[in-house]
C-alpha cells in the first residue's frame, strides 16, 4: 500500500485520487466532502462524491458520509482492500475494520482505531514538508 501527497490531494494505490481540486481522467476521483445528489454529466472523469455503492473499473467502492459532510470510503479490488477514513464515526462501519489498510486524515481516528483494537495496517494521509 502506498500513497503520494501533494498540494492537499493524495494519490492512493496508483488508481484513486482523493481530495484533488481538479478532476483527473487517469484516476478514480474521490471527493473529501459530500457533493450534490444525482449529478450527471458526460465528462471523461470519474468522480465519487456522494454516499452509495459503486462498481467502477473492477473496483467496488462504498462511500459514506459523517454528520458534517466528510466522505469516508471502503475500496475493494480482487483480494486488496483499503479504507479512507476522515471521521472516527466511520469506524462504526463493519467493513472498515476488515480493510487491509486504513488511510486516515485525523489523529482522533487513530485513537479510535486503538480503542477499538482494529489491527489493520494504518497510514496517516499527511502532506510532505516543503523541501522534502
Amino acid at each position: 500500500m502506498w500513497f503520494i501527497a501533494k498540494d492537499g490531494w493524495f494519490l492512493i494505490e496508483k488508481k484513486v485520487l482523493f481530495g484533488a481540486p481538479e478532476l483527473n481522467s487517469d484516476y478514480i476521483n474521490l471527493g473529501m466532502q459530500e457533493g450534490d445528489a444525482m449529478l450527471y454529466d458526460k465528462s471523461l472523469h470519474i468522480l465519487i462524491d456522494y454516499p452509495g455503492e459503486y462498481d467502477i473499473q473492477d473496483m467496488f467502492i462504498k462511500a459514506f458520509v459523517d454528520k458534517v459532510g466528510k466522505l469516508n470510503y471502503i475500496v475493494s479490488e480482487w483480494n486488496n482492500s483499503f479504507a479512507i477514513v476522515q471521521s472516527p464515526r466511520a469506524l462504526d462501519e463493519e467493513e472498515v475494520s476488515e480493510a487491509a489498510t486504513i488511510y486516515y486524515t485525523d489523529d482522533t481516528v487513530e485513537k479510535m482505531l486503538d480503542k477499538l483494537e482494529i489491527e489493520s495496517h494504518r497510514e496517516k494521509l499527511i502532506q510532505e514538508a516543503p523541501g522534502a
